[in-house]
């Protein structure tokens, strides 16, 4: 097999680069808080670019490794699940306050019981 074939293009090898993709940029999202919090313009689509390129080369090396359709499909729907949860701990985690009145940790009278 050569490398036009390694990163030949089919269904599965898609479907697994963009949930990877999606995974990976969850992950180094969770990771940002750590540093900054936040993310500039160029820094996210930097970021981007980075984890699709990771995400389709993994999805390469685990179509290139399992032969089987029936596995790759179930490593696909196992690489949707997780991906559907760290979505959803994302969401989760991530608290949308439009001003300092709607923020329920502020002590206020509107919030009062």
């Amino acid at each position: 097999m050569g490398v036009k074939e390694f990163f030949k293009l089919n269904v599965l090898k898609v479907v697994m680069g963009i949930l990877l993709t999606i995974i990976t940029f969850e992950i180094f999202m969770w990771n940002s808080n750590q540093f900054s919090g936040t993310y500039n313009t160029i820094t996210t689509i930097i970021l981007i670019i980075f984890c699709i390129l990771i995400g389709y080369l993994i999805s390469c090396v685990i179509d290139y490794f399992v032969k089987s359709r029936f596995i790759k499909i179930l490593i696909a729907v196992i690489l949707a699940i997780v991906a559907i949860i760290f979505g959803w701990f994302s969401l989760a985690r991530n608290v949308m306050v439009c001003d300092p009145v709607h923020d329920p940790r502020v002590c206020d009278p509107v919030h009062q019981p």
